[in-house]
């Protein structure tokens, strides 16, 4: 389910990090709802926030499957795009001055939380610095893009393509690492075995081997996002269930052979002894 929002007529870098961190968590304990009481959910469809959970619930229903998948279903992924005025970030006033609140964009960590965004950059983010003035950030919980007005690109051309083709590509990562969680666990289940053998390796020839975009940006996008979501790791152990159980198939197959073969080749003897006893009679 993609739900887009649009933070309208703010002037505050800050507004933008609360409202990312105030409604990350569909089932938010405590008062975290009335901690930020200047950020408000204004749609037609819901009269608060309140029954924007409740449809939640109703869509998602029980956790069991995804609590047996290891997905966290409690929060919502965040895909996110701000440009900054270019006053904040140009050529005399570097990106280092903005760092820091890069991220805590990355990390969908509140403005007033006091961070070191060294230690968290280094061990949580992966980015992507494909132009001047804009730096993307991926983490397993966000894709972030935060850009500068200084490059007319910034607010005409890449919001249309982060909008459309980049978020489509991380759509297909996501899917990619859900599926591979599936076949893993019906690799576990005796009755499944089969059927995910055969989806395995249909995933692997329809879609997993499959290039993405020819664009050299989304294909970077592309292997950075597989970086960050462990797909090669996922894929890997997941193919070496596909591998042991199609080995254990072939020992099988075989052991089945020689046993027909060795069937076979007695009933062959036993007759050749019977005419031959048959024979000497004569």
């Amino acid at each position: 389910m993609l739900i887009k929002t649009n933070v309208e007529d703010e002037t505050s870098f800050a507004n933008i990090l609360n409202f990312n961190y105030k409604f990350r968590d569909i089932n938010q304990e405590g008062n975290l709802l009335d901690s930020y009481d200047n950020i408000r959910l204004q749609t037609g469809d819901f009269a608060d926030v309140e029954t924007f959970k409740d449809l939640i619930k109703n869509i998602t229903g029980s956790n069991v499957d995804a609590m047996e998948l290891d997905i966290n279903t409690e929060r919502f992924l965040t895909y996110s795009y701000v440009c900054v005025d270019q006053e904040a970030w140009n050529n005399t006033n570097e990106f280092e001055k903005i760092k820091h609140h890069f991220v805590k964009y990355a990390n969908i960590i509140p403005a007033d939380k006091d961070i070191n965004p060294e230690a968290m950059e280094n061990n949580k983010i992966v980015t992507l610095s494909k132009w001047k003035y804009a730096k993307l950030a991926l983490t397993k919980q966000s894709v972030t893009l935060l850009s500068s007005s200084a490059e007319m690109n910034n607010y005409t051309i890449l919001p249309a393509e982060y909008e459309n083709q980049y978020l489509y590509t991380y759509i297909l990562n996501l899917y990619k690492k859900i599926y591979l969680k599936k076949l893993q666990a019906e690799f576990k289940n005796p009755k499944k075995v089969n059927s995910a053998r055969k989806q395995f390796a249909n995933f692997t020839k329809k879609l997993w081997v499959q290039e993405v975009t020819e664009d050299e940006t989304g294909t970077e996008l592309d292997l950075k996002m597989k970086d960050t979501l462990e797909l090669e790791k996922l894929y890997a152990e997941v193919k070496s269930k596909y591998d042991v159980l199609y080995k254990d198939m072939n020992i099988d197959k075989n052991r089945k052979l020689i046993i027909f073969i060795a069937i076979m080749l007695g009933a062959s003897l036993a007759l050749n002894i019977i005419n031959f006893i048959v024979l000497m009679k004569k």
